[in-house]
């Protein structure tokens, strides 16, 4: 009887191993097949401990090199700050469900762009973070060109008007917190109107790209360069006084002036020129430097 009875139990126990392994065997199929990347890391998020083969994937890491990889090791520097602000607030109990687009830095120190959700998982061995990332690199890549496309002027490839602005609030803020100078150029080609009726408007075009091109050539990484309308430019150059923004207009001047055109006679410029006065908004600024 105590035979047949130990070996039911051992049968019981080969039957419920049996089915334990069946069920891995399908998670390990579904987790390792799923088109997104999955990962869970150890507790209180620090390695991973568990990933698919669609995150190494997009990452370029073995399961093996994974294991050994923090999340922060990955994670772009511009992005850690961020991270550690989120992992905190689901660790808390704050947040318990969160996506975000973040990037990390794959095997071969490329960027790639995520869509990642991650929640938390409350186990025997303590609080792991879940997380599910789909690679949106190209979408992102695409957004980022057409915001860039969005700020720079179709004809010249300078800033446009609405992009500018921003940097002017900025360098006018920064005055009036210091006594970093600033100064505003404003640049009309004299005539325009004329270039365009005596030698049609595609020549009118290539004055001002050309123009736009040998002014972006001069100026600083510091400065901003914006097509403020029309035959109208605007040069933002930072860190610099009444005195050296003149003397920088009038090396722009020199510089057009000097352009060699196919068709159109000499190209002149007028300049504006004012050095920012904390007391003042922008319209009182550029009026001093247009008059």
């Amino acid at each position: 009887i105590i035979l047949v009875y130990f070996l039911r139990i051992n049968h019981s126990l080969k039957v419920e191993m049996s089915e334990r392994e069946k069920a891995e065997i399908k998670f390990r199929s579904f987790f390792n097949s799923a088109i997104v990347g999955i990962a869970m890391t150890d507790n209180y998020g620090k390695y991973f401990i568990l990933s698919n083969n669609m995150w190494q994937q997009m990452l370029g890491y073995t399961d093996h090199e994974m294991q050994k990889l923090s999340n922060l090791e990955i994670t772009h520097p511009d992005d850690i700050a961020i991270t550690n602000k989120y992992n905190n607030d689901l660790l808390s109990g704050k947040l318990k469900y969160l996506r975000i687009e973040k990037r990390y830095i794959k095997k071969d120190q490329s960027i790639i762009w995520v869509d990642l959700s991650i929640s938390i998982i409350k186990l025997d061995d303590g609080i792991h973070f879940f997380a599910v990332a789909i690679d949106i690199t190209q979408k992102k890549m695409l957004e980022l060109e057409l915001e860039k496309l969005a700020m720079l002027d179709v004809l010249t490839g300078v800033l446009n008007r609405r992009a500018i602005q921003p940097f002017i609030d900025k360098e006018m803020s920064r005055r009036q917190r210091s006594n970093y100078p600033v100064s505003l150029i404003i640049l009309d080609l004299d005539h325009f109107k004329q270039i365009n009726d005596e030698y049609g408007h595609v020549s009118g075009d290539e004055v001002l790209s050309q123009v736009a091109g040998m002014v972006k050539s001069m100026i600083r990484a510091t400065d901003s360069f914006a097509r403020w309308g029309g035959e109208e430019f605007i040069l933002l150059a930072a860190d610099t006084n009444e005195i050296q923004a003149y003397d920088l207009s009038e090396k722009i001047r020199e510089a057009i002036k000097a352009i060699n055109f196919e068709k159109i006679r000499t190209i002149t410029v007028s300049i504006g020129i004012a050095e920012y006065h904390p007391d003042e908004n922008f319209q009182q600024w550029y009026e001093r430097a247009d008059s």
